[in-house]
């Protein structure tokens, strides 16, 4: 019996481990400029948009190493709960869109369909989004905990230090390239960072409905980090395009 309490005893604790909290906050970069933000940082809301952009697919092996898809799902989510951005479809829709026009050209639609040139709208803005980690390591709380534990009980030093075992990473760090699509010059990089060290705190976007399903973004441990580091670099390109808006 005793021994039963003491495992329940470091169970619970084991618990109080993974309610750490959880730090955001982006560096400086450049132009852009990082904010420190909390851990329930909100989403930037803007009462009109503050321009056009498209979100540019690229290769981030980082991601398919811990088996979540692209982001662009999720930065599209942002943008249109944030109603900071309209963002226009330069993927696979595009291609359909396309598609309709060559149908429109040759007459196969019908009469008034008003498909055709000169109607789809421009981006001001192209968003290329990365994302990196750093790997865990054997100190912080769960490993403090843990060799607490061991000292009085046997093997629960191995399970308290375990408490973030899922995680394959210690920190995810996010990059929004912003590059400006008429003159092709990139006008800044934005950063954001989220650590792993609570796993269940509020996470702005994370918790807004609809979030959960967008291919583990918003349901699995290292997908809530990534979203939040995300999420600040997001915020961070809001303030800075607030205050500079597009001139053209």
């Amino acid at each position: 019996m005793r021994q039963k309490s003491l495992l329940a005893g470091a169970v619970a604790i084991g618990s109080l481990v993974a309610c750490s909290s959880m730090d955001m906050g982006g560096s400086s970069g450049a132009p852009f400029s990082g904010s420190t933000a909390q851990a329930s940082a909100p989403l930037e809301r803007c009462p009109a948009p503050l321009g056009t952009i498209a979100l540019v697919e690229s290769q981030i092996p980082a991601l398919a190493q811990i088996g979540l898809t692209s982001p662009i799902p999720a930065i599209r989510f942002m943008a249109q709960q944030s109603h900071c951005f309209n963002v226009v479809d330069r993927g696979q829709a595009l291609t359909r869109m396309k598609e309709e026009r060559v149908l429109s050209e040759g007459g196969l639609l019908q009469t008034g369909s008003n498909v055709g040139g000169g109607q789809i709208v421009a981006a001001d803005y192209l968003i290329t989004p990365n994302v990196t980690f750093a790997n865990n390591n054997s100190g912080g709380i769960g490993g403090s905990v843990g060799s607490i534990l061991g000292s009085y009980v046997p093997h629960m030093g191995l399970l308290a230090s375990t408490a973030e075992s899922g995680m394959r990473f210690k920190e995810a760090e996010a990059v929004l390239a912003v590059t400006d699509t008429r003159s092709g010059v990139q006008v800044g990089v934005a950063e954001g960072h989220a650590r792993a060290s609570d796993l269940s705190a509020g996470l702005g976007v994370v918790n807004l409905p609809g979030f959960a399903g967008l291919s583990g973004y918003g349901n699995t441990s290292q997908g809530k980090v990534v979203s939040a580091a995300l999420l600040d670099a997001f915020n961070n390109v809001v303030v800075q395009l607030r205050a500079a808006p597009p001139a053209h």
